[in-house]
């Protein structure tokens, strides 16, 4: 069995650095090249997408800076490595291309093999990071999972007890006629509370088939499904199926704006999102004392805001600034991965919109995340 080689995407303007590049890396990478900027945002584009890319600066009609600044703009390509390729060997040349978003800068004239030890890096590492999102997204998948078959496990207990107690009664019932006995079988399904066991049957699939609709949507995670989503339906679903995370201690208030538009968004992406921070206000919360958890969604302006609250411990001001960094965590080694966040916000910013935490009023924090009504908001909010 052979593995796919990963693609390379070489962008310059002079063929001979391409030609030189691809006859070196071509053992190793599948190489395909653009000799313009506006070439290298259709190859970026297409399918496959590149593993990463070799970008040159000095470029006609769209220089380098552009054309990474467009393709980290773009939810399509942001994840995409980018490595400047330049003979710009000022420290601010290579400053800006990494503000801009390039993961590395490498000065021209190059070594070969250290451009392929840089590629081969570089492309590791875009791999590790989607495996390790991949696993942290199965591990909230058997945490859902568990919380699921509590939800269900409940109707099911009372269906199954009230499907006995039919069964006894109709079998007097059937008893009774056989032996011909006269009965007046209104009045005798009366007696027996045969209705109201038929009523919590009911009761019963219904709530079954509400926890089901609701995995429905959280489980959609085909990135192709953008769609308007009612929010508030939304998080009163993440709620139904995972109202076990919340558990008995915790005093959870939802205040949800009636008035608040559907937003364009991936259902199941979204209903992770919220998951995860109701998960993360309930570790908040210090062991010995009641949580108080309060989901809040409202209108602001062109923006719809949803904010979790919690009155746990807080965020130290010297990590405030690194909590949606991959792989930064708190808690201790084996008590998860340090993906929640950062997964919330890559969902959020490949939206258009923000996510923020600041103290809570009193105590705690309050995370708050601002989406565009339409979909197609461009300036970031105002806090």
């Amino acid at each position: 069995m052979t593995l796919e080689k990963p693609t390379i995407l070489i962008v310059d303007d002079e063929i001979q650095n391409i030609r030189v590049l691809s006859e070196f890396l071509k053992n190793e990478f599948r190489i395909i090249a653009a000799t313009n900027g506006e070439g290298s945002l259709f190859r970026a584009n297409a399918i496959p997408q590149p593993d990463a890319i070799l970008l040159d600066i000095m470029m006609p009609d769209m220089d380098g800076y552009e054309v990474c600044r467009r393709l980290k703009a773009d939810k399509a390509t942001t994840n995409i490595p980018i490595i400047f390729m330049s003979a710009m060997v000022q420290l601010t040349d290579e400053i800006k291309g990494l503000e801009l978003g390039a993961v590395d800068y490498i000065t021209k004239p190059y070594s070969l093999p250290i451009v392929r030890s840089r590629l081969q890096t570089h492309v590791r590492l875009k791999q590790a990071r989607f495996d390790a999102i991949r696993a942290a997204r199965f591990a909230a998948a058997g945490q859902l999972a568990a919380g699921i078959a509590h939800e269900i496990n409940t109707p099911l207990q009372y269906i199954a007890s009230n499907i006995i107690y039919i069964q006894n009664e109709v079998s007097e019932l059937i008893n009774a006629i056989k032996e011909g006995k006269l009965i007046d079988l209104q009045a005798a399904c009366a007696e027996s509370e045969l209705q109201e066991a038929i009523i919590d049957l009911r009761r019963g699939v219904s709530r079954i088939s509400d926890i089901v609709l609701a995995t429905k949507d959280f489980c959609s995670q085909n990135d192709a499904e953008m769609q308007y989503v009612d929010i508030n339906n939304l998080i009163n679903n993440v709620l139904l199926i995972g109202v076990r995370l919340i558990g008995n201690n915790h005093h959870l208030d939802v205040c949800l704006d009636s008035d608040l538009p559907p937003i364009s968004c991936h259902p199941g992406r979204m209903s992770e999102v919220i998951m995860s921070l109701i998960q993360n206000a309930v570790q908040a919360v210090l062991p010995e004392r009641n949580g108080d958890i309060r989901i809040l969604t409202k209108r602001h302006g062109d923006w719809a805001e949803i904010h979790v609250m919690d009155n746990g411990a807080g965020i130290p001001p010297e990590i405030r600034d690194h909590i949606f960094d991959p792989f930064f965590t708190t808690r201790d080694v084996g008590f998860g991965q340090g993906l929640g966040l950062a997964i919330v916000y890559d969902t959020i910013t490949k939206l258009g919109g923000t996510i923020s935490v600041k103290d809570g009023p009193a105590e705690g924090s309050v995370f708050t995340i601002r989406l565009p009504v339409d979909g197609s908001q461009t300036e970031t909010p105002n806090p």
